[in-house]
């Protein structure tokens, strides 16, 4: 019986996902593209540290944990819409110092922590947040 081409087998037990083997890496231009790759949590940074295009959009996300980002500091446009985001932890952005753009759309975001965005607060322009179920006030954010 073989397996289907949308099957992965695990080779460790509770292994993450690696972004050198779950994403396609556009060196010249240094994006990694990560869209639609039915991942279901933020890939290692192994094989995309140097991206400062992270789109990690139309996934099966539903959390991001402290520090989910904190190898990707050359990142300036974050892509993580479209998944199925409930939880986001108070540290998720860390390490992110060049960030300009967040996208967190299309998600199922309820409540964000108090200061989510403030170790980003001094390079970030925009921070996309249509169409969660977000319910606090954005000054709050900061």
């Amino acid at each position: 019986m073989g397996l289907s081409p949308r099957c992965h087998v695990l080779t460790e037990a509770f292994s993450s996902p690696n972004c050198r083997n779950e994403c396609s890496y556009d060196s010249q231009h240094r994006i990694a593209h990560c869209r639609e790759t039915e991942l279901h949590q933020i890939p290692i940074h192994d094989g995309c540290a140097e991206a400062l295009v992270l789109d990690l959009s139309f996934n099966d996300i539903t959390s991001l944990p402290n520090n989910s980002f904190y190898y990707y500091n050359s990142v300036q446009h974050l892509d993580i819409s479209a998944n199925a985001i409930t939880d986001v932890q108070p540290g998720t952005f860390m390490g992110l110092d060049h960030v300009v753009s967040i996208y967190l759309s299309q998600n199922h975001i309820a409540v964000l922590p108090e200061t989510i965005f403030y170790s980003v607060k001094d390079t970030i322009e925009q921070i996309h947040l249509y169409r969660n179920i977000y319910l606090q006030s954005v000054k709050d954010l900061f």
